[in-house]
C-alpha cells in the first residue's frame, strides 16, 4: 500500500485543477492531481487547443494550448505527484483519511479532496468502424497527447467540430504533418466560424490539405495496429467508395461527459452539478471540497476566471481544515510577491 498521505486529492487536472495545484503549494500542501485522461489541460487542451481565449485576465488573447502550457509550469513549482488515466471507483474514509482507489488499482491516501472534474470524465464518442479497435493507441487516436508523433505523416481526421477543425489546423500551420485529409459528411460544421475560414483558404491554398465531403469512414486497412489505408464511402452515394493511404487517423466526434461515479459518494448532487458553499467551496461532506464547472451555488457565474476564484476560495479554507484537524504548521498567508 503506498503510504504516502497528501493533503489534498485534486480530483481533475484541466485548467481550474492545475492552479489548484498551485494555490495549494503556496500554502504548503502536497496534492495528488488525479485524472481520467492522459493529458493535463481538460477541455482547453481536447477541444480547442488552437482556440484563442480572450477573457483571462492579463492576456489579450492567449490560446487553449499556451494557457495550459502556462499553467502547468506555474503548477510545477510545487513537487505535486499526477495521476493521469486514473478514474477515481471508489471512494472510502478510515480514520479520518479518504482513501481512493483507481481503475489502475491504485489507492490515494488523502486528509481532503477538491473535485475540480469539469463536467466529469472523459469518454470518446466512438465511429462504427467494425476493426477499429485492433488500431487504437496505434494508429487511431481520440485524444492527443504528442502532436510529434504526426510528424511528416499522413493524418486522416474525421469530424466536423472544433477539435477536428483545430487539430487540423495545428498539423498544418505547424509544418507536422506531411498531409491531412479532413473528412466530414456534410457542408455544413459546427466550429467557429473564423477557423472554418481559415480552414477553407488553408485547403484552396495548399496541397497539404484535402477535403472528402461528404464522405464518412467505412473501413480501416493494415497490420497489428498500423494502418495503411482507410477507406471512405460518399454519404450522398454510398455506391462511390475511395481508398486513402494514411499513417493515422483522428476520428474527433465530441466527448461523452461522466459523473457517475462521482455520485456513488454521497454529495449533495443536482442536475449533474455538487453543490458548495460559495464562502468556503465546501460539500455537505466534512472534508471534501468542490470548484470550477462541476460545481454549483447561488448566483454562480461559469466562467475559467470563476473556477480559478473558487479554487483559491477553496485552497485557503482547506488549509484552516488542515490546521484545524491535523495539527497542519499554520504560517502568515504570503501574497506570490513574497512568497518566492
Amino acid at each position: 500500500m503506498n503510504q504516502k498521505i497528501y493533503d489534498i486529492a485534486i480530483i481533475g487536472a484541466g485548467p481550474v485543477g492545475l492552479f489548484a495545484g498551485f494555490q495549494a503549494g503556496m500554502s504548503d500542501m502536497h496534492c495528488a492531481i488525479i485524472d481520467t485522461i492522459d493529458i493535463v489541460g481538460g477541455q482547453c487542451a481536447l477541444l480547442y487547443p488552437e482556440k484563442n481565449i480572450y477573457d483571462i485576465p492579463g492576456h489579450e488573447k492567449i490560446t487553449g494550448q499556451n494557457l495550459i502550457h502556462n499553467l502547468k509550469k506555474q503548477c510545477d513549482r510545487f513537487p505535486h505527484d499526477f495521476f493521469l488515466q486514473n478514474q477515481v471507483i471508489e471512494l472510502s474514509k478510515t480514520d479520518n483519511i479518504f482513501e481512493l482507489k483507481t481503475d489502475k488499482n491504485l489507492l490515494i491516501r488523502a486528509k481532503t479532496i477538491l473535485v475540480v472534474a469539469g463536467n466529469g470524465s472523459f469518454n470518446p464518442n466512438k465511429p462504427a468502424i467494425p476493426n477499429i479497435e485492433t488500431f487504437e493507441n496505434k494508429s487511431v487516436f481520440y485524444l492527443i497527447n504528442d502532436i510529434n508523433r504526426f510528424k511528416d505523416k499522413i493524418v486522416a481526421i474525421a469530424g466536423g467540430g472544433d477539435s477536428a477543425v483545430d487539430w487540423t489546423l495545428m498539423l498544418l500551420k505547424n509544418k507536422i504533418a506531411q498531409k491531412v485529409y479532413f473528412i466530414h459528411r456534410r457542408e455544413d460544421m459546427r466550429c467557429h466560424q473564423n477557423s472554418l475560414l481559415e480552414l477553407r483558404e488553408l485547403e484552396e491554398n495548399t496541397d497539404s490539405l484535402e477535403f472528402k465531403i461528404p464522405y464518412v469512414v467505412e473501413n480501416l486497412i493494415g497490420e497489428n495496429g498500423e494502418l495503411n489505408k482507410i477507406v471512405v464511402k460518399n454519404f450522398l452515394d454510398e455506391a462511390y467508395k475511395v481508398e486513402l493511404e494514411v499513417d493515422y487517423f483522428l476520428p474527433f466526434f465530441g466527448l461523452a461527459n461522466d459523473i457517475s461515479m462521482i455520485k456513488k459518494w454521497g454529495l449533495n448532487i443536482q442536475k449533474n452539478k455538487i453543490l458548495v458553499d460559495s464562502s468556503n467551496m465546501k460539500t455537505n461532506l466534512e472534508g471534501i471540497y468542490a470548484s470550477g464547472d462541476i460545481c454549483e451555488y447561488g448566483g454562480k457565474t461559469k466562467l475559467l476566471v470563476s473556477g480559478f476564484h473558487e479554487v483559491a476560495v477553496a485552497c485557503h479554507n482547506i488549509d484552516k481544515y488542515l490546521i484545524e484537524n491535523f495539527g497542519k504548521k499554520s504560517e502568515v498567508f504570503h501574497y506570490s510577491t513574497s512568497k518566492f
